[in-house]
């Protein structure tokens, strides 16, 4: 015979009587947290997303990308912060919420080659220049070494940048 057994206090419905098995989460902790995205188990909370998950819908709080500390989605492009193993937040442009977590190296700042890293964002790596291959800020004229794959691949020590030509 079917034995019935009780849900976890967070649940007002469940698979199995453990906090991670609730299918339905209790009012007094409305907040689901799955760590299978397509899971229909999981942890009910009672107070928004915690660290390492987003938000997609609703009280659904599905788990980042493992190399994110906070998210706006599953994907390695949409960290807002980074895990303490891949600590620099790469981004696009300095105006992007989101970017890519990498481990530090030891050149160019921590930052991979393509990304400076601003004075004002210690564990932020913003996109140089597309002429550039190393950096100080996103401008043409602060390039340190030229992008070899750009058309401006000529450095140009006193300018600072990288020309297609090279010139006097």
């Amino acid at each position: 015979p079917s034995e019935c057994i009780a849900c976890h206090s967070t649940c007002s419905e469940c698979s199995g009587p453990m906090l991670t098995e609730c299918t339905v989460c209790a009012l007094e902790a409305p907040f689901f947290h799955t760590d299978n995205n397509l899971s229909t188990e999981g942890e009910c909370k009672n107070s928004g997303c915690a660290d390492k998950y987003f938000n997609p819908s609703g009280q659904r709080c599905e788990k980042c990308h493992s190399s994110c500390q906070t998210c706006t989605d599953n994907s390695p492009a949409l960290c807002q912060s980074c895990v303490p193993s891949t600590p620099m937040l790469h981004k696009q442009s300095s105006s992007s919420p989101t970017g890519t977590c990498h481990p530090t190296s030891l050149t160019n700042n921590s930052c991979q080659q393509t990304y400076y890293n601003p004075p004002s964002a210690p564990n932020q790596c913003h996109k140089c220049h597309s002429s550039c291959q190393t950096c100080t800020n996103p401008s043409n004229n602060s390039c340190t070494s030229c992008n070899p794959n750009s058309p401006q691949k000529f450095y140009h020590p006193s300018l600072s940048k990288c020309l297609s030509e090279c010139q006097d």
